[in-house]
């Protein structure tokens, strides 16, 4: 709670205590209570001691969440979250320890935290997280969403049509691996029925922010192009699998396929929006399909591979939500289009996260191929303090080898280009850093952070 505030706190009892976290309180303070750590503004597990108490006795531990600075003696009672029980040892003294639970919280999105901001946010009650304006089912059928589909349905294009249609554009997976999205249609689509769909929108490589860019503007597309490759395939039921940090995406999707469900423009497959755990492995394609089944999020030996056995054990098409947001619009502008885009082997755009050390972080769009030293200059406003202040970069986010600035000058942003100097794509999550980077330091800490995340599960 932010503030405590009972006006008859004394009724608490003998063996309780009103412990404030932040803030303030008119409740005195218990000398045979303390909790540790007692400093923290936002709680997230503590350990709980006591002395004193009824020898043998059976206590609870409660959150107690505070809206505004007051909180009712009923609240103890009626909103209150039981987080665990114990029991008094004989000498009257005790000792618990305990984890708030994540959902007590809100979803507010702070931008560039700190503790003062968050502290801020929480005393002006902004703890939603605020949905921008996007395109929304009505709004995109009016421009011709879900056409496509139908017609694939209604006999107007075949599977091989289309199939075809994604292997001759060139189109690859663009959530890292780079695999051939047609050929995995394909693949796919001649293993036996039943055949499940897993999209991955995890998005836990730092650096990476490119699949929320595209949902919080035009969910449908997207849905649109997972439901035509989930029809090519032959694939009777979705999973969409969503990073649980992007609360207001899981809102707009959430709204937007109870629409779809609601007016559905043809008959569809079971769709299941699933929210990740927060687990960085769970962005490898087999730990994510383990989190999907409810088990422990590690990666799966292959062979098999999930396009044999996946999702429940089933032949599974997984994709990352960019690449098939791009099927609709290759359909209609055709497949030469898309492969005039960028180099052979490497066509079409891509979206580029650009963050770290420049003048203007973005994302933006460009096609494959392009200069790494354009892409900065032109759309990010330039490394900070020019381009001869370049120490290095990492160009395709933080699991990706860096590379020094002698080859930054002149390397393509392409999966062949990056993978000739011994680095790659991955998510084309672009980080920048000056020569004002302690750069044992900052491998040091993403070290550390892959330590935590990866090493072991796979």
């Amino acid at each position: 709670a932010n503030t405590l505030d009972w006006p008859d706190a004394s009724s608490l009892g003998t063996n309780s205590a009103a412990i404030p976290r932040t803030g303030s309180s008119n409740v005195a303070p218990n000398p045979n209570f303390a909790v540790a750590p007692s400093s923290s503004p936002i709680l997230t597990g503590a350990t709980v001691t006591a002395k004193g108490l009824t020898p043998n006795a059976q206590v609870s531990l409660f959150w107690v969440t505070a809206h505004g600075n007051r909180v009712s003696p009923s609240g103890w009672s009626l909103n209150d979250t039981e987080l665990t029980k114990a029991t008094v040892a004989a000498d009257g003294t005790l000792k618990a320890s305990f984890q708030v639970p994540d959902d007590l919280g809100g979803w507010h999105v702070v931008k560039v935290a700190t503790a003062d901001k968050v502290r801020a946010a929480v005393q002006q009650g902004e703890t939603e997280c605020a949905v921008s304006a996007y395109t929304d089912y009505e709004k995109y059928k009016r421009g011709g969403g879900y056409k496509l589909l139908a017609d694939c349905l209604a006999g107007r294009h075949t599977r091989e049509a289309i199939t075809k249609v994604m292997e001759d554009s060139g189109l690859r997976g663009l959530g890292g691996a780079g695999f051939p999205a047609g050929r995995k249609w394909r693949l796919v689509a001649a293993e036996p029925a039943p055949r499940l769909m897993a999209v991955n929108i995890d998005e836990g490589e730092p650096g990476t922010f490119k699949d929320r860019w595209y949902l919080e503007r035009d969910p449908h597309r997207f849905l649109e192009g997972m439901l035509v490759a989930a029809w090519c395939a032959g694939v009777g039921e979705i999973y969409i699998y969503l990073r649980d940090e992007y609360a207001g995406c899981r809102e707009v999707l959430e709204k937007e396929l109870q629409k779809l469900k609601a007016k559905p423009p043809c008959a569809l497959p079971a769709i299941h929006l699933r929210r990740g755990a927060g687990a960085y492995i769970c962005g490898e394609e087999s730990a994510m399909i383990e989190s999907i089944e409810g088990k422990r999020g590690r990666p799966r030996l292959r062979p098999p591979y999930v396009a044999q056995v996946g999702v429940f054990g089933y032949p599974t098409l997984e994709h990352n939500m960019e690449t098939v947001f791009w099927v609709r619009q290759i359909v209609q502008q055709g497949a030469a289009w898309f492969a005039g885009l960028g180099r052979p082997n490497n066509t079409g755009t891509k979206i580029f996260c650009i963050s770290g050390h420049v003048n203007n972080p973005c994302n933006v769009e460009e096609v494959m191929g392009v200069p790494l030293k354009e892409l900065i200059q032109k759309h990010a406003g330039g490394v900070r303090g020019g381009w001869d202040n370049l120490l290095a970069v990492i160009p395709g986010g933080s699991s990706v080898p860096l590379i020094p600035k002698s080859v930054c000058d002149t390397v393509l942003m392409d999966f062949d280009s990056l993978l000739q100097v011994k680095s790659g794509l991955g998510t084309a999550a672009v980080i920048v850093m000056d020569k004002s980077t302690d750069i044992i330091r900052a491998i040091a800490r993403l070290s550390k952070f892959y330590m935590h995340a990866s090493c072991g599960p796979c």
